[in-house]
């Protein structure tokens, strides 16, 4: 049978827009993705979780990094003396005293009694570093002479204390004498000539006694001090050198007394470095006048009765008398600093000091 006429007739399905489609479209995408965590993280706790290979890989190589360290500082721990010195490695052409006392290699011609005084038999053509605190190394008048190295140290003091260099004529090395964190040293009675500098000191070398050498002819400084202080630089000849002479660089409340200082191109220039003494020092004709010069520096140049020998005084002060038959200019000499006031010797001599 028909339907009745008035019954009515489906409606059609509306067809839907293109925003409602990808809206739909994005609620599935986002319920797939839900489903897939779901299901990834049943899967995590089911076998455990892989690593990328670039961070195996990092791993690998930290552990080595570890491990290899780890073996260094176990040989260091072992080999190092009861004086707490790392040893170093032996290196041709130099000569190490070492810190048990033994010299090598074993036919350098230095003899050793007790470990403690060491003495040349002959000239060396090797640097020779010192390994060994308390010991004299006395040259008996022989050669120790470089090949003008770049680098090269005539003799190496780094960290020693309480050494003695005496009786050795130094040469053809960039440093004839260098000290470095070494306190309470003696150097005495040496000649030191040809080097690019004939004693360098520096890094907290405190304490240390220069004296009674023959510093001459070095190609740039005869000393170097920078940042080291309480040293005495005494009774030494200082002569014909191209540059500063002694350069004082952050080095505090050493003692410059009695030394010649002659033939260079300046005596002293003093760079951030002050609460030094200078007095009974020879100037005898170094180029620059005035003889000594300064930076940033307040220093003392006189020891309150008496200061140095200027060579070029009477040419700066024509119309300087003594005091009284003392000996003494009664116009103070004036070392030139180019950024805190100037310094002056109060009581400069009218004759040379005589050393003793």
């Amino acid at each position: 049978m028909f339907k009745a006429v008035n019954e009515k007739m489906p409606k059609k399905e509306k067809k839907k827009s293109w925003k409602e489609r990808q809206r739909e479209r994005q609620i599935k995408q986002q319920r797939i993705q839900e489903a897939h965590q779901v299901q990834s993280a049943r899967e995590a706790k089911r076998k455990p979780r892989q690593w990328p290979k670039g961070k195996i890989l990092l791993v690998v190589c930290l552990l080595i990094i570890i491990f290899g360290a780890y073996v260094a500082w176990q040989y260091t721990s072992n080999s190092t003396s009861s004086d707490g010195t790392v040893p170093v490695t032996p290196t041709p052409g130099v000569i190490y005293i070492w810190p048990d006392g033994n010299v090598s290699p074993s036919t350098a011609p230095i003899s050793n009694i007790g470990n403690s005084r060491y003495t040349l038999t002959a000239d060396i053509y090797d640097p020779l570093i010192i390994g060994r605190d308390n010991i004299v190394i006395d040259g008996a008048n022989h050669a120790l002479q470089g090949t003008e190295e770049y680098g090269s140290r005539g003799i190496d003091l780094t960290g020693r204390n309480n050494v003695t260099i005496t009786n050795l004529k130094i040469k053809d090395f960039e440093y004839g004498i260098y000290l470095s964190s070494a306190s309470n040293n003696v150097i005495s009675q040496n000649d030191l000539t040809s080097n690019y500098c004939g004693i360098w000191i520096a890094l907290s070398s405190n304490d240390n006694i220069i004296s009674g050498n023959n510093i001459e002819n070095n190609e740039m400084y005869a000393m170097w001090l920078k940042d080291s202080s309480n040293n005495k630089i005494s009774e030494n000849e200082i002569i014909s050198h191209t540059n500063y002479t002694i350069y004082i660089r952050a080095s505090n409340y050493t003692t410059f007394s009695a030394n010649n200082i002659k033939d260079n191109n300046m005596g002293f220039f003093f760079y951030y470095a002050s609460d030094n003494i200078v007095y009974h020092n020879n100037f005898i004709n170094n180029r620059r006048s005035p003889q000594c010069s300064s930076t940033a520096s307040t220093n003392v140049w006189d020891n309150g009765k008496e200061g140095n020998y200027w060579s070029d005084y009477q040419e700066l002060y024509p119309d300087a008398k003594e005091i009284d038959g003392s000996g003494i200019w009664n116009t103070p000499y004036v070392i030139p600093d180019i950024i805190e006031e100037d310094n002056y010797d109060n009581y400069p001599l009218i004759n040379l000091w005589l050393l003793d």
